[in-house]
């Protein structure tokens, strides 16, 4: 291999991992509610139920959405959503809907990279108001520390790296900022879930390695030739 055979394949090689992908982050996260202390409540699996201004139609719902991932993961700094939640808040009245709270357990189940599975205990205190004012979850994480008990940073193997996760309003309805999730009575709010990820390039810093010893050792053996 002649000096300008070695820069181009090792021009190429490193032109491969610009703009890559780490890998793949695929896994799916569900939940269930275990127990609710709510007046007129009612939690079957994953979604808890409670009435509105009427005791029979339209109803609240809160649901824990099974919820699917696949996705690429870029090289760097990236927000990969793992989790959804969606709250369908009808008309209430306080006399009807007082304020409860309920306990859930939240889980996350990663395949790709790595098969890495954990679980959250969350408490929801719902807050029914009156006079047509937003209504209100407040979210309690019961160890204080939002990591699927996991913890982080979490090494997920192929240079992916998850270093913490967070909560956000997907859509335009709701707000949700320091575990205080807000939405108008007769709107539809979802939350979603996300991961905050740190990908490097390991696999394509593995090649050139391997292209430029390679490449060394053809030359060393150039030189004794000659």
């Amino acid at each position: 291999m002649t000096i300008k055979k070695f820069l181009i394949a090792s021009a190429l090689v490193a032109g491969m991992a610009t703009g890559a992908s780490a890998a793949t982050l695929i896994g799916s996260s569900s939940g269930e509610f275990t127990s609710e202390d709510g007046f007129n409540v009612s939690a079957s699996g994953n979604q808890l139920t409670w009435p509105g201004a009427s005791l029979v139609n339209p109803q609240s719902t809160l649901t824990i959405d099974n919820f699917g991932f696949n996705a690429p993961v870029p090289l760097g700094n990236s927000e990969q959503k793992v989790g959804q939640l969606t709250w369908e808040n009808a008309s209430s009245f306080p006399t009807f809907s007082p304020s409860f709270d309920a306990d859930a357990t939240l889980t996350l189940d990663y395949d790709s990279p790595s098969d890495i599975a954990g679980t959250e205990g969350v408490t929801f205190s719902v807050t029914n108001t009156s006079g047509g004012n937003p209504d209100g979850i407040a979210t309690l994480v019961l160890d204080g520390l939002f990591d699927f008990g996991l913890g982080v940073p979490l090494d997920l193997g192929q240079g992916v790296t998850v270093t913490s996760y967070f909560a956000k309003i997907d859509g335009a309805f709701g707000t949700f900022s320091n575990g205080s999730w807000s939405n108008e009575e007769g709107e539809t709010s979802t939350l979603g879930i996300y991961a905050n990820i740190s990908a490097v390039p390991l696999p394509a810093a593995g090649w050139l390695m391997i292209a430029g010893i390679g490449g060394l050792a053809a030359l060393r053996r150039r030189r004794k030739a000659a």
